[in-house]
Parts: C-alpha cells; sequence; structure tokens
C-alpha cells in the first residue's frame, strides 16, 4: 500500500472514530444532569450519567471527555488519534453547552467581573488545550483550528449583555400578559430620593453596584429630590416590577462599557414600551367592563411615566418615549372611563322622553323624583370606586366634578328644551335643581 493511501485509510478511521465518540460519549456527557468516572484498571472505563436535564458542571463533564481520550489512547497505544476537526466541534459543543447556554451564563455583574478567573472557566480552558494536545501536530499554521472555549469566554461580556437583555424583554411581557391584576397599596406619598432608588435596584434582584442612588446623592439632585414626589394611590404589582426592572437595566448601563450602554438603556425603552403597547391590547375587554381596573390602569401610566421621566434625569441617553407614551396611554384611559361614566350620568338626569314638560304634574314628579335618585346613586357609586387611595386626591375631585357637571348641564339642557313652563312647573322644576 502506498503511504498516501496509508494516510488516507489512517485518516478515514480518525474521522469514523471521532463521529462515533461525538455520537456515543460526548452527546450524552454534556447532556447529563450529571456525570461519575469510574475507571479501576487499565480494562474499562465507565461514565455513569444522571437523569437528562440541566447540564453536568463543567469540571466533570470535562474530566470524563478527557479521561475517555485518554483511556482509548493508552488501549490502542495512539496518542494523538483525534482529529483536529474533531477536537474543534468537542469544543463547540462544550462552549455552547456550559459556557453559553442561558444558565451557565453570570447572572450579575459581580459574577461577571469574577468570570475569567472561577474555577469552572479555567477547567474548560484547561480541557480545551488537553483535547487539541491529543490531535496529530500540524505543519500548516493556517491548518490550527480555532479554539471555541476561549473565543467564547472572551466574548461572554457581550453574552451577558445580549441574555440580560432578552431576559427583561421577556420579563416585560410576562407582566403585561398577567391576568391576576393583584395591586400594590402604598402606604404614603412616594418621595423619590435616593433611598428609593435603591430599593428599585435591589428589588430587581441585582447583586450589582447601586450607581443609579449614588448620582441621586450628588451635587444638584438631593434638591430635587425632596421636591419629586407621587401621590399616594393604588397601582398594580406588575407596573411596580416593572419599574424595578427599569432601574435595574439603567444602572446596569451605567456600570457597562460605553460600547455595551446603550444596548442596556434599548434594553430598557423596550421593555417599557412593550408593556405600555400590550397591555391596553390584552386587557382590552376587562378595562372596559371594569371601571376600577381601568382606574387602575390610569395609575399605573403615570406611575410608570413618572419614574421614566426621573431616570432619564439619571440616565440622559433613555429617549422621551416611555414616559409620553405612558403619559398618552393613562390620559387616554382616564378621558374613556369620564366620557363613558358622563354619558351614563346624562342619560340618567335626563330621563324618560318629556319628563321635564309638565313638571307640576304628579306621574311627571315621581319620574324627576326617580331620575334624581338614580344620578345621585350612581354619583355615590362612583365617589367610592374613585375614592383615594384608589386614585390620587386630584383625580378624584376633578373626576368627581366633571360628572356632576355632566349630569347637571343634562338636567338643565332637558329644561331648556321645555317650552310655555308655567307657575307650578318652574317650582317643581326648580326643586329638582336643587
Amino acid at each position: 500500500m502506498a503511504a498516501a493511501d496509508q494516510l488516507g485509510a489512517i485518516g478515514q478511521v480518525q474521522s469514523e472514530f471521532g463521529a462515533y465518540f461525538v455520537a456515543s460519549f460526548v452527546h450524552p456527557v454534556l447532556a447529563a444532569a450529571s456525570v461519575s468516572l469510574d475507571s479501576h484498571d487499565n480494562r474499562t472505563y465507565s461514565a455513569t450519567l444522571g437523569q437528562a436535564g440541566q447540564a453536568a458542571d463543567a469540571a466533570s463533564a470535562c474530566d470524563a471527555i478527557v479521561g475517555a481520550m485518554r483511556f482509548i489512547g493508552a488501549a490502542t497505544g495512539q496518542t494523538r488519534l483525534l482529529e483536529r476537526a474533531c477536537a474543534q466541534e468537542i469544543c463547540e459543543l462544550v462552549a455552547k453547552r456550559l459556557v453559553c447556554s442561558g444558565n451557565r451564563l453570570p447572572s450579575s455583574r459581580r459574577e461577571l467581573d469574577a468570570f475569567a478567573a472561577n474555577q469552572s472557566t479555567l477547567a474548560l480552558l484547561s480541557f480545551e488545550d488537553a483535547l487539541f494536545a491529543m490531535c496529530p501536530v500540524e505543519a500548516d499554521s493556517d491548518a490550527v483550528a480555532s479554539q471555541p472555549i476561549r473565543q467564547a469566554v472572551g466574548r461572554i461580556a457581550a453574552l451577558y449583555t445580549e441574555h440580560r437583555c432578552d431576559q427583561a424583554l421577556a420579563h416585560a411581557r410576562v407582566l403585561a400578559e398577567d391576568t391576576g391584576f393583584a395591586v400594590y397599596d402604598m402606604d404614603q406619598h412616594e418621595l423619590w430620593n435616593a433611598d428609593l432608588v435603591h430599593a428599585f435596584v435591589a428589588g430587581s434582584g441585582a447583586q450589582d453596584t447601586d450607581r443609579l442612588s449614588e448620582l441621586v446623592r450628588g451635587p444638584g439632585n438631593d434638591k430635587d429630590s425632596r421636591q419629586t414626589v407621587f401621590p399616594q394611590c393604588t397601582i398594580s404589582r406588575s407596573i411596580h416590577e416593572l419599574v424595578q426592572l427599569a432601574y435595574s437595566l439603567a444602572n446596569e448601563a451605567l456600570l457597562a462599557t460605553s460600547d455595551d450602554a446603550g444596548l442596556w438603556v434599548q434594553a430598557a425603552r423596550n421593555a417599557l414600551d412593550s408593556y405600555c403597547a400590550l397591555f391596553p391590547l390584552l386587557h382590552g375587554p376587562e378595562l372596559h367592563r371594569v371601571p376600577a381596573l381601568g382606574w387602575l390602569f390610569f395609575n399605573d401610566c403615570m406611575y410608570a411615566a413618572h419614574h421614566s421621566a426621573l431616570l432619564k434625569r439619571l440616565v440622559p441617553q433613555l429617549p422621551d418615549s416611555p414616559a409620553l407614551a405612558f403619559l398618552a396611554a393613562g390620559s387616554n384611559q382616564r378621558l374613556l372611563l369620564m366620557q363613558r361614566q358622563a354619558d351614563e350620568l346624562s342619560s340618567q338626569a335626563r330621563g324618560p322622553k318629556d319628563m321635564f314638560y309638565a313638571a307640576a304634574n304628579e306621574q311627571k314628579q315621581q319620574a324627576l323624583e326617580k331620575a334624581a335618585k338614580q344620578t345621585q346613586k350612581t354619583l355615590e357609586h362612583l365617589a367610592r370606586g374613585i375614592r383615594p387611595p384608589s386614585t390620587t386626591p386630584h383625580v378624584y375631585y376633578t373626576t368627581l366634578g366633571s360628572c356632576i357637571d355632566a349630569a347637571f348641564e343634562a338636567t338643565i339642557a332637558g329644561i331648556i328644551d321645555v317650552r310655555d313652563i308655567g307657575v307650578d312647573d318652574s317650582q317643581a322644576l326648580s326643586d329638582h335643581c336643587r
């Protein structure tokens, strides 16, 4: 057999071995929840795999793969049995499963800063070196395979940013889709200061340095913070959690490099904008059918707009659009609620057709009395529904006043339509207006 044919045969054997090893050993090891090794002699080598699910820890998985290759090399006398292409494929699988998957990425910036030096990362890098050391030496430097694990570790900051931003957007959608409508009752007016900002950042579950509250404590902000208050009212737990999320993302933007800061700011904007757009679309029928939920959404919009504007004060890169979008959505919701209530009161105040004609008539007086009681009852029900802290005092009084005006205007309009009002009828209508 010619030398070229021998080399070709060896290469085919290596290729087939590599494919079999990856399919029968590497994939199961990386998919296992745990890996334990058993090699009591030089004849057998076994890896006991736990139930498939979350990947096993990096060290045990890597030890199992390298150990298997060394055992096969010792048994065959071939210490460089693995093709470089196969080694690269194995390292790509390891990088994807043990470095780049969501449950393996750092969950905070502190973990990110310590990632390169932790034991798991060092074990992965050592594994890659050991695996490529089992490959034939390439004479051509261009043929040297890339190092997928090192590349993934080098990109860990970008992967962390991308993963956290995707998580934030997904969480904002979950909050918008929530049908529980749980409420968050403020026990007092909310004063915006460094302590509140710190509570938002810490409440989001972040374990990072709180740069936002440091900015609030900075020169020029102390005076402004004492004057920035959101009045006590009822908001939803979803919007409170969304605001926490936005503060956490803004804090990340301040801690990130200049290249990544824009991604965090965009994530904060996307989370706020998506909630504002999705909630009325997903819960439109409930907002129309249940006035209390409509007023809760109005409060939510004002609360989110308030904090969006304050976040822009701390992170100027954040655009005005979230605050403006929530203001518009809240104002529209309030107008719809007030118009619906005003229409109902106007209809009740007008009563049946010709109710104000011949008002001194006993039957008409009964109709007038019924209309007055029904209108009063509706106003009392409305007042109970929006009485602080369900809404703010300003909203309570302006809404109630607007609805009373609508009822009175409808009454006056009905009276004006009557021609030739007699003395007795005039007295009856005057009593009705009082």
